[in-house]
């Protein structure tokens, strides 16, 4: 067996949806910039199909909302920053309670 040079290993894995079940939270977001955006909002079915890909490529590739690769990082952005924004709404309130 190698050994590592400090003998220390680490690892980082993306647990959403696996501990917790994400996709009302991820299909609130993806409808919030639809409507803001003014495009169709998405199926649970699409939100699903879009958990597994980057926000960019589900924009293009799973809602079909645009070709446009500036466009699709722009809504790509917009679904980060509601992500955020609203985890950190849900922190504060939790704080609260």
């Amino acid at each position: 067996m190698e050994s590592f040079p400090r003998g220390e290993v680490g690892a980082i894995f993306r647990l959403e949806g696996v501990l917790i079940d994400t996709t009302g939270f991820q299909h609130k977001a993806w409808s919030f910039v639809a409507a803001e955006m003014d495009f169709k909002s998405p199926s649970i079915d699409d939100v699903c199909r879009a958990a597994i890909l980057r926000p960019a490529v589900a924009v293009r590739d799973v809602f079909y909302w645009t070709d446009d690769i500036l466009l699709c990082q722009e809504v790509a952005t917009a679904h980060n920053s509601h992500l955020v924004t609203s985890q950190l709404c849900m922190e504060t309130h939790s704080a609260l309670i």
